[in-house]
């Protein structure tokens, strides 16, 4: 049986990252809707030949209910992005493209960072 939740995140030793995410879906619902529905005419035959009854069906539709069970699973592969230089003074720290490593670098590389470099 698989763990919920499951996920295998990529490592030097692993070629490629691979993530697999399972999460069980059970929904249920069943609302009250006292909804008056249109009028149904309805012509029923009789026992006398050639003769029917005409009547008029007032419906009223009172609940509606369903369930859903199953799994959702998400599986994920690819090539891992490689995060930039950090900023010890390598001439990669220089995100902006300025030529100087500063403190808009700083920036830059926070930003990359926060989108999951």
């Amino acid at each position: 049986m698989p763990r919920v939740g499951h996920s295998q995140r990529w490592s030097r030793r692993s070629p490629a990252p691979r993530s697999v995410r399972s999460r069980p879906i059970d929904f249920s619902d069943a609302p009250t809707l006292n909804q008056a529905l249109p009028q149904v005419p309805l012509a029923l035959p009789t026992a006398t030949t050639g003769v029917t009854a005409n009547v008029l069906l007032d419906l009223v539709l009172e609940s509606i209910s369903g369930t859903f069970a199953g799994t959702r699973r998400v599986r994920a592969t690819g090539v891992p992005t490689p995060c930039p230089a950090d900023l010890t003074g390598d001439p990669r720290a220089d995100f902006n493209g300025a030529g100087t490593i500063d403190f808009d670098d700083f920036l830059a590389s926070m930003n990359l960072f926060n989108a999951g470099c």
